[in-house]
């Protein structure tokens, strides 16, 4: 199954904030692409999913969380 998106990359959005001398860059953990619902962090800015659901986004977070807690 391969997958297409129109949603730019978050590298790119960092840098184009960075560009435009902006303080703080923030984006929403979040998204809904072409109906199905992904997750992003700071440490991998690939996107996580897909979800179904955004509630099961948020869990697949929360476990990420835990797991990358698991590591420290």
């Amino acid at each position: 199954m391969e997958y297409t998106t129109t949603i730019e990359p978050l590298d790119k959005r960092v840098t184009e904030a960075k560009d435009q001398n902006n303080a703080h860059f923030r984006t929403n953990r979040y998204f809904n692409a072409d109906g199905s619902w992904y997750f992003i962090t700071r440490e991998d800015p690939a996107p996580h999913g897909p979800y179904a659901a955004k509630k099961d986004a948020q869990q697949a977070l929360g476990d990420y969380i835990a797991l990358m807690r698991s590591f420290v």
